[in-house]
């Protein structure tokens, strides 16, 4: 041992409790930001030296970072006039964090970085503080991996030059876009950027932004941006020249920024997420063919799929749409054949109707199995890994947050006992209606049930919901 003095792990840990509970009072609305500062002062000094880039080191700054956002809010309550200053130390600490991200982190953690970083809604700050609260931050136990004391060969560092730092937001019809963007091919899309400087150099003359690409700008194009000092939103057009194939990976748009200063340009750095990512939906080519909203909302549940498991196999992303889609067909031959109610339907009657109804495709066909032993209880039906269980409402009509909330977790158990993440639910309902049925797309959706991993898992459980529609009166009787 070097004799270098280790931080007591008792005292860290005491000092991380004393500082959730500060995080506690944060969330449910407190505003006042002095006990959470004395608290990460108590936790810093616990902790000793935090190396940046360290994840306890990251979890301190977003902490500090979000005291800036609880004084926003008080001074804005009060109505002072540098409110908003406040604000803007609360994302300049953000960015800090931001430009040393690492992917080891917690999810949690790059969620409230990129949330502060872009901090405009006095709702933010108890999010923040609710999220931070359940970050793990191990303390350290052994110097193992500090630095060596004896010296070493030092290769000269050059000299730093100040990089100007910003960051773009990028919105569709309003609203931030989200990951993948979904546009139709061939047509011309307009979305909103707006950037955010940390300072902006004198002899600047504006901010240039363009998007790199490895595809052809024939095939994907995206206008470039230029901003100035005084208009920092400005429109962005993008477009797509053909359609893709849906379990194709996302066209990627990766921004570019340089400040121009008599024409020279200089580099900037960005931070938060600078990667748009594109997917193509043409409604008269997609599957399930004519049904465009079950199509679109199959379409996004894929990507959701993928941003939630990016490492799922192949073919359980496959075997995964494969049973969506065909449960949702079925659910559209349920409606327009105008399934009654009876007393021999039930569970038993539902599983054989939707069997005969899967195996008829063929690129399902003789792969489906039923009946299989999983977790103690038998299962209904399986394609692959991926388990679907059916379940039958004959009395009272069921949402669908209702059936993910009554039964998700019966789908998740069967799934983890085979060791896969995903997994599919098909609720028959048969009760009567007194309303007309909605469109398909409403109609399915993912649940991720609570598990014994907690919060945040690295590999969370889904199950793929879809509710089928029956029991409605013929339309006629709809008039009055």
């Amino acid at each position: 041992m070097r004799g270098v003095a280790l931080p007591d792990p008792v005292e860290v840990i005491n000092a991380r409790n004393a500082l959730i509970e500060s995080l506690n009072a944060i969330a449910d609305g407190n505003r006042d930001a002095a006990p959470i500062e004395a608290a990460v002062a108590a936790y810093r000094t616990a902790a000793g030296e935090l190396p940046e880039g360290d994840v306890a080191w990251a979890f301190a700054e977003l902490v500090e970072a979000l005291t800036h956002a609880v004084r926003w809010i008080d001074a804005a309550w009060s109505a002072q006039e540098d409110a908003n200053r406040h604000a803007t130390a609360a994302r300049l600490r953000a960015d800090r964090v931001l430009a040393a991200i690492d992917d080891q982190w917690p999810s949690a953690l790059r969620d409230t970085a990129q949330q502060l970083a872009t901090l405009e809604d006095h709702g933010v700050p108890a999010q923040v503080a609710d999220r931070l609260r359940a970050v793990p931050v191990p303390p350290r136990l052994t110097e193992l991996y500090r630095p060596s004391d004896q010296s070493r060969f030092v290769v000269p560092e050059p000299a730093e030059v100040s990089t100007p730092g910003a960051a773009i937001l990028i919105r569709q019809h309003g609203e931030p876009v989200m990951r993948p963007t979904v546009v139709q091919p061939h047509a011309l899309h307009q979305f909103e950027v707006e950037a955010r400087v940390t300072e902006w150099p004198e002899e600047a003359d504006s901010l240039e932004i363009t998007f790199l690409r490895v595809h052809p700008h024939n095939y994907l194009h995206a206008s470039d941006v230029r901003f100035t000092r005084g208009a920092l939103t400005q429109p962005l057009e993008i477009r797509v020249a053909g359609d893709r194939p849906p379990d194709d990976p996302p066209l990627k748009l990766t921004a570019k920024a340089s400040f121009l200063a008599n024409g020279e340009p200089q580099p900037v750095r960005l931070v938060g997420n600078t990667t748009l990512e594109i997917v193509t939906f043409d409604p008269d080519t997609a599957l399930p063919a004519d049904m465009p909203t079950a199509a679109l909302r199959l379409q996004q549940m894929m990507n959701e799929m993928t941003n939630a498991l990016p490492t799922l196999a192949s073919d359980v992303r496959r075997d995964a749409r494969l049973l969506l889609e065909a449960v949702v067909r079925f659910a559209h031959t349920v409606l327009d054949d105008r399934l009654g109610q009876g007393d021999d339907i039930d569970e038993a009657w539902f599983q054989r109707q939707l069997q005969q109804f899967l195996q008829a495709d063929h690129r399902i066909g003789a792969r489906l199995r039923l009946h299989e032993r999983r977790a103690g209880g038998v299962t209904d039906l399986a394609l692959g890994a991926i388990v679907l269980e059916l379940k039958v409402e004959k009395k009272t009509a069921i949402s669908l947050d209702a059936a993910s909330l009554r039964y998700a977790s019966q789908t998740t158990q069967y799934a983890s006992a085979g060791d896969c993440p995903v997994s599919m639910l098909a609720v028959l309902d048969v009760s009567p209606k007194r309303a007309p049925a909605g469109v398909m797309g409403n109609e399915m959706g993912w649940s991720s049930p609570e598990t014994t991993s907690g919060q945040d898992p690295p590999f969370p459980s889904l199950v793929g919901v879809v509710v089928v529609r029956a029991g409605f009166p013929r339309p006629s009787d709809f008039s009055r």
